[in-house]
């Protein structure tokens, strides 16, 4: 019994473990989606709720709508009922936070420090351009690494390290309103030799006033539901209620999808076959979450990547079962009985 015990914490032990680095993920240089194995082996849409994102249970199709069936509607069996509302929500970003990568090599920490900040300092002025203020910028140091080149001794045929010159890592964050000023940036940081973008952050500054919205709306759904159980004879107004709610938003970064394009551009010689002049090469699309099976979507047809804000309410309602109570008391008779001696013996009878 203590040998299967070991096991059984052993295998719980592994899950757990094999949960956590699933949930581990890097950025890609040059590429503002994550691209790890991690993203691309899942499709990007939305779990169903937080407690499957807890448990790693990820769903594997893209479609959120599809992974819903057969969860949202209303149960019920003899002594309970219980009613879920979904309701969905593409809310657009309010700001936008992109984070570019830059590094710089010399032999001295002076001389490539001063070469950061000059293209630094570029960057930002030619921000002005695109209405973009110093006060948008942040430069936030990341590393200061050594770099060593290998000679070979003297008289010898062994190697050593020797100290070439450091190479300096920053990131510099920019804060901005408009989605379009993300090209105008892409241009600028070319001119300053900035290529790596690491990252767009998406923020929104009205959650609470969306969360109450889509709250708002559930309860909406859900008095009509009420009404529609009276028509069936049903009344649920005077049973017990446990009402649960949940609330999550996916980011639009998180909904970008692999895709393999039909038709691609190749510049070649062509003296190389057509086979070989064909690039196999794959790029990416924006699929949101379907509002097919949500009870309510807020902004239906939203033109650019949104914020998705999913709110789920659960009501069970306990009905009241009568109560049948059954009388077992029975009326016992005192008689007085004569003995063919003569005497009296008392009795009951029922």
């Amino acid at each position: 019994m203590k040998n299967l015990l070991f096991v059984l914490i052993g295998i719980a032990t592994a899950c757990s473990s094999q949960a956590q680095v699933s949930g581990n993920s890097t950025w890609n240089e040059n590429n503002r989606f994550k691209m790890n194995a991690t993203y691309e082996n899942r499709s990007f849409a939305a779990p169903v709720n937080q407690t499957q994102i807890n448990q790693g249970m990820l769903s594997q199709q893209w479609n959120f709508g599809d992974s819903k069936k057969g969860q949202q509607g209303t149960y019920s069996d003899a002594n309970n009922t219980n009613l879920t509302i979904q309701v969905l929500k593409n809310a657009e970003p309010t700001g936008y936070t992109a984070i570019f990568h830059m590094n710089q090599a010399g032999e001295k920490i002076v001389e490539l420090d001063s070469k950061l900040t000059k293209r630094v300092r570029k960057f930002v002025t030619m921000g002005k351009d695109i209405g973009l203020n110093p006060e948008n910028f942040y430069v936030d140091m990341i590393a200061l690494v050594p770099i060593f080149r290998k000679e070979k001794k003297l008289f010898s045929s062994a190697y050593i390290e020797v100290p070439k010159g450091f190479e300096m890592q920053k990131n510099i964050h920019i804060r901005y309103d408009k989605p379009e000023q993300l090209d105008r940036l892409f241009t600028i940081a070319a001119q300053c030799e900035i290529y790596d973008l690491i990252k767009v952050e998406y923020h929104y500054d009205s959650t609470h006033f969306a969360k109450n919205q889509m709250r708002k709306a559930a309860i909406s759904i859900l008095n009509e539901r009420m009404k529609s159980f009276k028509e069936l004879k049903v009344n649920l107004d005077t049973c017990y209620r446990i009402v649960s709610e949940n609330t999550y938003q996916v980011d639009p970064v998180d909904q970008y999808v692999n895709y393999q394009p039909m038709a691609v551009s190749a510049i070649s010689d062509d003296n190389i076959e057509e086979t070989a002049k064909r690039p196999n090469r794959s790029t990416l699309f924006h699929n949101r979450i379907s509002g097919n099976s949500f009870d309510a979507v807020i902004n239906p047809n939203p033109l650019e990547p949104s914020i998705q804000m999913v709110y789920t309410m659960n009501v069970s309602f306990t009905r009241k079962i009568p109560i049948n109570i059954i009388n077992n008391n029975t009326v016992k008779t005192k008689m007085m009985i004569i003995t063919p001696n003569g005497g009296i013996t008392e009795r009951w009878v029922d």
